[in-house]
């Protein structure tokens, strides 16, 4: 007995079915766009209204609004050496706590030596070295 033949052609023709954020990518864009318009009317009436109310959501929507605008990843929040020498470590995937003085002393000599060398370039280029 033969078995059953089956239509591969109907199976692959069928599209696959979309995911939920494809399916609701377009009601997100409408949204943002609502807002976009409209936010900023409808923040001044809630601010008039309900003082109380709109510092409310504005103190929710502030961790929401730091990660929309990350600051800079540089060395300006580092206060010290140490901070310094840490930030190096972590900067290559070294695990914070798992870091010992030892560690941090030897990324904070490796980047004093990095910066003299700098230094050196930059003071050959100005014709201070030859």
């Amino acid at each position: 007995m033969k078995a059953p033949v089956t239509n591969l052609k109907s199976k692959r023709a069928q599209k696959p079915k979309p995911s939920l954020l494809e399916q609701l990518a377009e009601p997100l864009r409408d949204i943002v766009s609502d807002l976009k318009s409209n936010v900023a009317d409808e923040l001044k009436k809630l601010r008039e209204r309900d003082s109380a109310r709109y510092l409310e959501l504005s103190v929710k929507l502030l961790p929401l609004i730091a990660q929309l605008n990350p600051k800079p990843d540089d060395y300006s929040d580092c206060q010290d050496m140490r901070s310094i020498g840490v930030k190096l470590l972590k900067s290559v995937g070294a695990n914070e706590f798992e870091m010992t003085e030892a560690m941090i002393e030897e990324a904070v000599q490796c980047n004093d030596t990095f910066v003299d060398r700098l230094l050196q370039i930059r003071a050959r280029a100005e014709g201070a070295i030859q």
